[in-house]
């Protein structure tokens, strides 16, 4: 089994519902920063559509780098 470098996308996606949870129970609003994966960008969308005040970013790395482009790095 190859070992991830930043963790598993799971990671993101659990911690992403969890505040988009409260969020939405709160009625508040959250700024998801850094998205990586497409598991959290899809639970960023349905929240929109469900009225969830949501703001995301991400930054070029995170849309661009590969795990693989790093190990060729030698990291």
């Amino acid at each position: 089994m190859k070992e991830l470098i930043g963790g598993p996308p799971e990671g993101e996606a659990k911690i992403v519902a969890r505040d988009l949870e409260l969020a939405e129970k709160t009625k508040g609003w959250v700024h998801i920063a850094h998205v990586s994966t497409a598991g959290a960008v899809e639970l960023i969308r349905q929240a929109k559509k469900k009225g969830v005040k949501v703001t995301a970013e991400a930054t070029p790395h995170h849309l661009l780098l590969t795990e693989e482009m790093i190990e060729k790095r030698g990291h």
